[in-house]
């Protein structure tokens, strides 16, 4: 005779979007939109930075800033893109039934 696993009966309902979940697309959309958004030119950054934070920097500096930037956001989005390849590549493990059998002990007959 089989029966139902009542472990699987009293856990709480999941919802599908998780925290990490969550975060990880999030990430991705910060990065993808610092990339698309970063000055070209080191000029730009300089006066951006100065005028929204009032550090000066000189122009040389402000294209090392941007190309640490870039690295940086791309270094994330491969990172991410990994993560996510490795998910959907992942072979889908089987569950079992989620039954247990009973079986009548030999010295209850």
């Amino acid at each position: 005779m089989k029966i139902p696993c009542r472990r699987w009966a009293k856990e709480p309902a999941r919802s599908n979007l998780s925290k990490p979940r969550c975060a990880g697309a999030l990430s991705a959309l910060l990065s993808t939109a610092t990339l698309v958004l970063m000055p070209k030119c080191p000029l730009c950054i300089a006066t951006c930075l100065a005028a929204t934070s009032g550090i000066g920097i000189t122009v040389g500096a402000a294209g090392h800033l941007r190309t640490g930037a870039v690295i940086f956001c791309s270094a994330v989005l491969a990172f991410l893109s990994l993560q996510l390849a490795g998910r959907l590549l992942r072979p889908l493990k089987t569950q079992g039934t989620n039954q247990v059998e009973v079986r009548p002990s030999s010295a209850s007959m």
